[in-house]
C-alpha cells in the first residue's frame, strides 16, 4: 500500500476552511506591508544620504577592490528575482512555495542592502543598512527551518504550531536587537566618535545570538529533512549537507575575521549558498517538486489512465493493464466536462467497468480491480 505525502493533505485537527482564510488574510497583508515598508525605507535613506554628515572611506569595502564585486551584486539582484518566478511554479506545496519566496526576496533585500551600504557617504546610512542587514541573516534560516518542518508534517500539531509562534517571536526579538544597537551597543561594540567606527568594533551578546541562531536553524532544517527523508534521498542529502556544511565555516571564519574570509562579498556569498541549498533539496525531492509527481502517480496502487480527447494514453500507473482499442474508440467519441464523471462500458468488456473523470483536454480513467467495484 501506497501512502501519500501527508503534506498534501490537511489535518482533520486544524479546520480546513477557517486556517486557510487566516493564512490568506495574513499572506495578503504582508504583500501590502513590505512594498510599503520598502518604499518608506528608502526615502529614509535618500534623506539621510542627502542632508546626512559626511564620512571618508580609508579601509575599501569590497566593491572597492580590484576584484570589485558591485557587478555580480547587480546580477544578483537580477537572478534571484527570476528565481523568486520559478519557484512558484516549480514548489508543490503551498506554504512551502510562500516561504521560499519570503526566502529569495529577503535575499534580493539583502543584495540592495549591501549595495546601499558600500556606496553610502553619510555616515548613519551605513548605520541603518549596517542593522539591517542582519534582518535577512536571521529570518532566512528561520523560514528555511519552516519548510522543512512543513515538509516533514509536524507542523499539524498543536505543540508544533506554537513552537513556530515562538520561533517567530524570537528572530523578531534578535532583529529589533540589531536594528536597536545605536543604543545599547550590545550587537557591535564600538566609540561612535572614531572616524574608523564601522572598523573598529567588536561583537557583543546579540551578534553572538544571531550567529547560534542562524546556524542553529539551518542544522534544523537538514535534521527535519533527513529525519523524514525516505531511505533513497539519504545519500543525495550528502551533497546539500556539504554545501551548508562549507556555508557556515565561511561565516565562521568570516565572525573571526580572518582575511580571505572578511575581505569578501558576504552577502553574495551567502546568497548563493542559501539558493544552492533550497534549489538541491527542490531538484532531489528534498523539499516538494511538481518535477516528482510524475513518479508519485506512477507508483498509485491504482489502475489509472490520463485519456486524450482522441484516445491515445498520455500517462498510467505502473499497475495499469493496456488500454484495449475498443474501449480507447469509445473514449474517442465521447465528451466529459471537466469535472463531470460517466460510467464507460463496452459489449466485448461488458464485466469491467470504466470511470472516465474529465479533465482538461481528455478524461481520467480507472479501472476497478473487480466487476464495479473500486478498491478502497
Amino acid at each position: 500500500m501506497l501512502v501519500l505525502p501527508s503534506h498534501t493533505l490537511v489535518s482533520p485537527r486544524i479546520p480546513r476552511r477557517g486556517g486557510a482564510e487566516v493564512i490568506e488574510v495574513r499572506w495578503d497583508l504582508l504583500r501590502r506591508l513590505v512594498p510599503a515598508c520598502g518604499v518608506v525605507l528608502a526615502m529614509a535613506l535618500a534623506c539621510l544620504q542627502l542632508f546626512g554628515p559626511d564620512v571618508e572611506r580609508t579601509v575599501p569595502y569590497p566593491h572597492e577592490s580590484a576584484f570589485g564585486t558591485t557587478g555580480m551584486m547587480i546580477v544578483m539582484v537580477v537572478v534571484l528575482t527570476l528565481w523568486s518566478i520559478s519557484l512558484y511554479y516549480r514548489c508543490s506545496d503551498v506554504t512551502v512555495r510562500r516561504r521560499l519566496l519570503g526566502v529569495a526576496i529577503l535575499l534580493d533585500l539583502l543584495q540592495v542592502d549591501a549595495l546601499v551600504k558600500y556606496t553610502a557617504q553619510t555616515s548613519s546610512v551605513v548605520a541603518v543598512c549596517w542593522y539591517l542587514y542582519y534582518i535577512p541573516l536571521v529570518f532566512v534560516p528561520l523560514l528555511m527551518a519552516l519548510a522543512a518542518l512543513r515538509t516533514s508534517t509536524m507542523d499539524r500539531t498543536v505543540g508544533v504550531a506554537r513552537l513556530e509562534r515562538v520561533l517567530t517571536g524570537v528572530g523578531v526579538a534578535l532583529s529589533v536587537g540589531m536594528l536597536t544597537n545605536g543604543v545599547h551597543r550590545l550587537a557591535f561594540v564600538f566609540d561612535p566618535s572614531d572616524p574608523l567606527w564601522d572598523v573598529r568594533y567588536s561583537y557583543g551578546p546579540v551578534y553572538v545570538a544571531v550567529f547560534v541562531w542562524s546556524v542553529a536553524m539551518l542544522l534544523a532544517y537538514f535534521v527535519l529533512i533527513a529525519f523524514y527523508a525516505r531511505r533513497t534521498l539519504r545519500r543525495v542529502m550528502l551533497l546539500v549537507a556539504v554545501v551548508a556544511g562549507s556555508a557556515v565555516v565561511y561565516s565562521a571564519t568570516y565572525v573571526m575575521r580572518l582575511a580571505f574570509a572578511f575581505n569578501s562579498n558576504y552577502a553574495l556569498l551567502y546568497a548563493t549558498g542559501i539558493v544552492i541549498i533550497a534549489e538541491s533539496s527542490l531538484d532531489l525531492g528534498l523539499l516538494p517538486s511538481y518535477r516528482h509527481v510524475g513518479k508519485l502517480f506512477h507508483e498509485i496502487p491504482l489502475d489509472i489512465k490520463v485519456v486524450a480527447s482522441g484516445g491515445e494514453v498520455i500517462c498510467a500507473t505502473r499497475v495499469a493493464r493496456p488500454l484495449s482499442e475498443r474501449v480507447a474508440g469509445r473514449l474517442g467519441r465521447m465528451h466529459v466536462e471537466p469535472g463531470a464523471m460517466v460510467d464507460v462500458r463496452v459489449d466485448e468488456e461488458s464485466d469491467v467497468l470504466h470511470k472516465a473523470y474529465g479533465i482538461d483536454g481528455g478524461v481520467a480513467l480507472l479501472r476497478p480491480s473487480q466487476s464495479g467495484r473500486m478498491e478502497h
